[in-house]
Formats: structure tokens, sequence, C-alpha cells
């Protein structure tokens, strides 16, 4: 075994001591991430009093988007604007199409 003599640890390069596969090559992706939400991309409108639309992304903080950029539809789904949608998306903002 290829070990330092005064701390016993590997050395660099040791073939002997390179841990089990499931260390090295996780089956399903960084179990981690996914336990803490890294890969969410929730996305949470508010409206708020003076009559804008505060957008809340993980990672992305919050962007207001002012009420002449949407329109709230009568089923309650909000319209971006096409130019508004564009720098959203830019942002990372991932945002539903509907036709």
């Amino acid at each position: 075994m290829q070990r330092d003599p005064e701390t016993g640890r590997f050395l660099p390069g040791n073939q002997i001591g390179v841990g089990n596969s499931g260390n090295r090559r996780p089956k399903w992706g960084n179990k981690n991430a996914v336990k803490h939400g890294f890969y969410e991309t929730f996305i949470a409108p508010r409206m708020q009093p003076d009559g804008s639309l505060h957008l809340y992304k993980k990672g992305a903080g919050i962007v207001a988007i002012q009420p002449e950029g949407f329109r709230q539809e009568e089923d309650g789904s909000i319209s971006i604007r096409d130019d508004v949608a564009a720098v959203l998306d830019g942002m990372g903002f991932i945002l539903e199409q509907r036709t």
C-alpha cells in the first residue's frame, strides 16, 4: 500500500485506496443538490399594492415588473409582454408559453 510514513495517509496516485464506485460515481447524480433543492426553478409571483408584479426566484432575487409590462387574465393567469419576457428569459426565468 502506498502510504505516507509520517501521517499514514494514502499518497497521491494511489490505486489501492481509491474508494468505492458509489462515492466517485453516484447512481442518480448529485444527491445533495437534489435533496436541498438546487435544481428547483420555482418562481413565485406576488402582486404589490402599487400594481406592480414581483417575481421571486431562487438564485436570481427579486424582479419588479411595472403594470404596463403584464396583464392578469380572467382565469388568474398572468400574461407578460414579449419584450419583458425576453429580458426575463435572459435572466434565467423559465416562463410557460400559452397560445
